[in-house]
């Protein structure tokens, strides 16, 4: 059962049942008008609102309306008052270094209590207003660049991590790129060439945090790679650019505590490929680079690993997947016999980047529907 507080003007809102897809709601006249009313009598209230829930599921509810999240207040906007214990000293740890500030030795035997005034929560959209960032406020968001992230695969990446709860910066080469990247809160995009010292640099100290990298940028030149120019370009932006980006981005990184790198390798990282000799080089180079920086980092607190994509339908594989023939060999050798989508990457991307990889460093990940098993 989903429950929430509607803006009506007052100080207190007022509650309304909101669907489990978080598409309609409504209001919970005649049971109860503030949320406070439910949780004091929760055994007789919870009954008529868990049937307003399931009316409201099923789409018969008589006065359901579209559910508006900037509409909400706080569930509670005025609460009793409330103590907060500090559970997880680590946490503490961090938040305080993210701000310069030490550690006092006796945080970690004695326990950290403080009282919280409860009398004006704010919304979840509403904005939050401090004066100064000496505050040390934490907003609990961890920092995720994502180079090549205004596009294809990257967009899939970037779309995982915003909705994983990341504030996301993603990268495009040129301005059209940037400028077609959706407006959204804790999502920015920026230019930036990955073969660029100076504006990898320049990207960097704009960061005042950064707790996830990843490395999707990347060019394939079909059939001009046998020529050394093309050769070092593709080379430079998909090796070179790379490493570039992790060098730059590990002071940050080492701040965080807790910092993942995920690199973008490809099947061709296991395989040749007669029409790019560059690209797999790059490629392979990429899954031996993950490698190496996964053992190098460790002491740091950062963990690098990489995912090989497979066939995934983007833009760049316009041609293939529009080509009976060519799309009809690759489902063939596709135990899944599907096109991947740039979606079924970010799950992995998430992943990697969790609590749940915390022991997983120096892998590459084929995410490929079977080809490589095959």
């Amino acid at each position: 059962m989903k429950l929430a507080t509607y803006k009506d003007g007052s100080r207190d809102g007022q509650l309304v049942v909101v669907s489990r897809d978080l598409v309609t709601a409504h209001y919970a006249t005649g049971i109860a008008a503030r949320l406070q009313q439910v949780l004091d009598d929760w055994n007789f209230m919870s009954p008529q609102l868990q049937d307003l829930y399931d009316t409201l599921n099923q789409g018969k509810a008589r006065h359901a309306f579209p559910f508006d999240p900037k509409m909400c207040m706080a569930p509670l906007p005025r609460a009793y008052q409330w103590a907060d214990g500090s559970a997880y000293v680590n946490h503490v740890e961090l938040v305080r270094r993210a701000r310069g500030a030490e550690l006092p030795p006796e945080f970690w035997s004695d326990p950290l209590m403080y009282q919280g005034g409860s009398d004006s929560f704010v919304g979840p959209r509403d904005p939050v207003h401090a004066l100064t960032e000496d505050w040390g406020i934490d907003l609990e968001a961890e920092v995720a660049v994502i180079t090549g992230g205004a596009r294809g695969i990257g967009w899939g990446i970037a779309s995982a991590m915003r909705e994983a709860g990341y504030a996301v910066t993603v990268t495009g080469l040129t301005p059209d790129e940037v400028k077609a990247v959706p407006a959204g809160e804790h999502r920015q995009a920026v230019q930036l060439d990955v073969t660029s010292d100076a504006q990898v640099a320049d990207l960097f100290s704009r960061l005042g945090s950064l707790d996830v990298l990843v490395n999707c940028a990347g060019i394939i030149m079909r059939g001009a790679e046998y020529e050394i120019e093309a050769f070092k370009k593709v080379v430079d932006v998909n090796l070179t650019g790379t490493m570039r980006m992790c060098v730059a981005a590990k002071p940050l990184l080492a701040k965080s505590g807790n910092a993942a790198i995920v690199n973008t390798a490809s099947m061709l990282s296991f395989f040749g490929g007669a029409l790019v000799p560059a690209y797999a080089a790059s490629k392979g180079g990429i899954a031996q680079l993950t490698k190496s920086l996964a053992i190098a980092w460790a002491a740091d607190g950062i963990r690098v690993n990489a995912i090989a994509p497979g066939w995934i339908s983007t833009e760049l594989t316009r041609g293939l997947t529009s080509d009976e023939a060519r799309s009809a060999a690759i489902l063939a050798r596709t135990p899944l016999k599907r096109w991947g989508e740039p979606a079924d990457i970010g799950g992995s991307i998430v992943y990697l980047c969790s609590d749940a990889a915390r022991f997983v460093t120096g892998i590459v990940l084929p995410i490929d529907g079977g080809w490589t098993a095959s």
